[in-house]
């Protein structure tokens, strides 16, 4: 339980390509530059009411399938807002997540996070990486 509570993120993925730059980031800068990289399956969504403090949005439950930099507990809850910067997740399906923390953990919306379908040279791409960074 406690590996469970002991990381929150904010899910950030835009679904409006103009707030993107123009340039995408490269899989390996975004490497480099998150603290926590995971493959993951979805297992629970769930719906918050907004709050004194939140936007309302989605919960997620993650189970983390393979850690590919840094350190991440089984589980990780994250959280995407609903508006503009809401990335919907489906129960069931495996996502590559680039994680970095800051004042809370967040998923860049412009970056190369996604379904691991879809994500697939990145992913391969991330492999290479950490080979390279394991030697």
């Amino acid at each position: 339980m406690l590996a469970f509570a002991a990381l929150s993120l904010v899910v950030t993925l835009h679904d409006v390509p103009a707030v993107c730059p123009r340039v995408k980031t490269t899989v390996r800068d975004e490497y480099r530059g998150s603290d926590v990289v995971v493959v993951g399956t979805v297992v629970r969504a769930t719906a918050v009411p907004l709050s004194r403090d939140f936007q309302e949005g989605t919960a997620y439950l993650v189970r983390v399938n393979e850690t590919l930099k840094g350190r991440a507990p089984a589980q990780l809850r994250l959280f995407s807002e609903n508006g503009g910067s809401r990335f919907p997740m489906r129960v069931g399906i495996k996502y590559l997540l680039f994680v970095d923390h800051l004042e809370r953990s967040v998923i860049d919306n412009c970056g190369n996070s996604g379904t691991v379908a879809t994500r697939r040279k990145a992913l391969a791409a991330v492999r290479r990486l950490r080979q390279s960074a394991d030697r």
